[in-house]
């Protein structure tokens, strides 16, 4: 490992970097080029892409996404971590390992709270901090059966760029609303793109917004929020109204959007899903800035272990009020606290029972009734939309 560095990638990286891409990966699709080009250079431009090299040589090359995360209804900065590709000749030698380690320090470096990632092998990440936390589920409708869901009560009209702000605030009190765990949040940029794309069809009603496409024979829902009922009937029968041309509509919502409720009948099978993993880079500022159950009362003591993350080791107090939590480092450790290491807390974080910590060896130690306030404090049914 002593030949091997990690550094930053450049433009004239371009074509060193696309080829371990490419025998990594296979090749790029169709028109697909200018694209790479652009996200290339984008993420130099950021910081957000690393290689290691040997001497002149690129042999693996990383991306860290800048997205933003919700967590409780509240948006923190995430590193989405993807792109992880190593030279076949160099595989096997602890270069991965090394490039994703070096990514997560980038990540710590440019602020960035957690961190996700979609594992092609668990191991070698888990080893690192990361441990899975929540689900991509890909959903098929029969578009008829949306198409009856219409509701005269609720005007709905196209969605035009000058709707962008609303939209935007429309999408943060939903995701408050509904305490949302997991998904990418979208900001004005995010939203003018699905507005203006001419291959995304945008809709709004007054306490609600829908975004789809065509997807082959088939649709695509992109988002589709409702505040009330009609909102939600009225939105998924634009969908439906398709029925005549695409069979079928599918979708990367969570597996508990009401869409489950208002069918008469239950979602084509299978049901495809991808799980991700999770890790805490900054575990004070992520747990400051999510949010929590309204009227929860929490004081808890935790021991943390983080071996890569030295800010995340040590005694705490978990301390939860008025939908707002801290992790007050302590002096002295308690004989009745929690002990969490990297991935213990990641999966607690996203949502996972106390008792699965427990019997996964990911979780030691505690009082009685601790347990029960943590599942409390951290229930969600984590997940994501948006695959990278």
């Amino acid at each position: 490992m002593a030949d091997l560095e990690v550094r930053d990638l450049a433009a004239e990286h371009h074509d060193q970097a696309l080829d371990v891409r490419l025998r990594s990966f296979g090749p790029l699709p169709a028109g697909a080029s200018e694209w790479w080009r652009t996200h290339f250079e984008r993420m130099i431009a950021a910081r957000r892409a690393l290689g290691v090299f040997a001497g002149d040589e690129l042999v693996a090359t990383a991306r860290l996404h800048q997205y933003q995360q919700l967590w409780g209804g509240r948006a923190l900065p995430m590193a989405g971590i993807a792109g992880v590709v190593v030279a076949p000749e160099w595989r096997g030698r602890g270069v991965a390992r090394l490039l994703v380690t070096a990514s997560m320090d980038r990540a710590i470096e440019l602020g960035d709270v957690v961190s996700v990632l979609f594992p092609a092998v668990v191991t070698p990440y888990r080893r690192l901090g990361w441990e899975v936390a929540g689900t991509v589920s890909r959903t098929s409708f029969q578009t008829e059966a949306l198409r009856r869901l219409e509701s005269s009560a609720m005007p709905v009209r196209r969605a035009t760029v000058e709707d962008v702000d609303a939209i935007v605030e429309l999408l943060r009190r939903d995701a408050i609303r509904t305490r949302a765990c997991g998904p990418l949040a979208l900001g004005v940029d995010d939203v003018r793109e699905l507005v203006t794309d001419e291959s995304s069809f945008a809709y709004m009603a007054s306490d609600g917004f829908l975004a789809y496409g065509w997807d082959g024979k088939d649709l695509r829902v992109e988002r589709l929020v409702a505040g009330s009922l009609d909102t939600a009937r009225a939105l998924w029968a634009v969908v439906g109204s398709g029925a005549s041309i695409a069979r079928s509509v599918f979708t990367y919502l969570p597996q508990h959007d009401p869409i489950h409720w208002l069918l008469d009948g239950k979602a084509d099978l299978p049901v495809d899903e991808d799980r991700w993993m999770l890790r805490i880079l900054d575990a004070t500022a992520a747990i400051r800035d999510r949010g929590f159950p309204a009227g929860l009362v929490v004081d808890v003591p935790l021991q943390l272990s983080d071996p890569r993350v030295e800010a995340n080791t040590g005694d705490f107090r978990l301390q939860i009020a008025d939908e707002r939590g801290l992790l007050v480092r302590t002096t002295s450790s308690s004989s009745g606290a929690t002990a969490l290491g990297p991935n213990g807390l990641a999966a607690l974080y996203a949502g996972t029972p106390m008792t699965t910590l427990r019997l996964a060896g990911l979780a030691s130690g505690g009082e009685d009734g601790h347990d029960a306030l943590l599942d409390a404090a951290f229930a969600s049914r984590s997940y994501l939309m948006d695959s990278f």
